[in-house]
């Protein structure tokens, strides 16, 4: 298991604190954070990005709900003048944790297919094969033969199902919990409608070179709060 260094640790302590404020779970908090931050980075993810998702994954109305409910049962046992004891703290971190297991099924963090790959074209400006113009890549195309089979990268529902031949193609959207949305496009065939309820690693599409395409591909994208971030940090280095 990776180990966080002492630097590392004051950051986490830090981020707690200015997204939070001072809470009344204290070192208890920044252990079990510290902890999933290095389960994260034992799975390949570096600090920055571990330390985002473990923090977000909280949340703060999640640690603030808590924090409240532990200073109401300490104002309970100091009236009634019975000591307040180590399980309350510990039990209001286990709800926590609870969160997080939950919220970890709804992230997008494995590849949208099972199939070795290589990505093609990677988020972000780059010149566009038909105009030649320099434009913003709103995800990455994973190459693939026509036919892969595509999975869901978290759970969630089916949002839409459309054909945009002049464009995405045929197009499956993902809808998760944490604001996250899921992208697949330039499909042969999906393998879901709207209103089906999806498992992570679940055949949704076959991938394809349908709508404006040069060759066989899957366009991914991964929306988060609205905003298209770059889908390659959520699942590793590709191969």
């Amino acid at each position: 298991m990776r180990e966080l260094t002492e630097a590392q640790i004051k950051t986490v302590e830090q981020a707690i604190a200015a997204q939070c404020g001072k809470t009344v779970l204290g070192n208890e908090l920044l252990d079990h954070t510290c902890c999933a931050i290095e389960a994260y980075m034992e799975e390949g993810h570096s600090f920055d990005f571990a330390m985002s998702i473990a923090i977000s994954t909280f949340g703060t109305n999640e640690m603030k709900k808590v924090s409240k409910q532990v200073k109401r049962t300490r104002r309970y046992y100091q009236l009634k003048k019975q000591p307040l004891g180590w399980i309350t703290p510990m039990m209001a971190i286990g709800l926590l944790f609870i969160v997080v297991n939950v919220g970890a099924k709804d992230r997008p963090d494995r590849k949208p297919t099972d199939k070795d790959f290589r990505v093609s074209s990677a988020f972000g400006q780059r010149k566009d094969p038909f105009d030649k113009k320099t434009k913003m890549h709103l995800g990455i195309d994973i190459v693939t033969p026509t036919g892969t089979a595509i999975v869901a990268t978290a759970e969630g529902m089916v949002e839409k199902v459309i054909n945009d031949p002049d464009g995405y193609g045929i197009m499956v959207t993902l809808k998760h919990h944490e604001g996250y949305q899921t992208v697949y496009a330039q499909l042969s065939e999906a393998k879901v409608k709207v209103g089906d309820s999806v498992k992570k690693g679940q055949l949704i599409a076959l991938s394809g070179s349908s709508g404006r395409s040069t060759a066989p591909h899957l366009h991914y994208e991964v929306i988060h709060n609205g905003k298209r971030v770059d889908p390659s940090q959520y699942f590793g280095e590709a191969k």
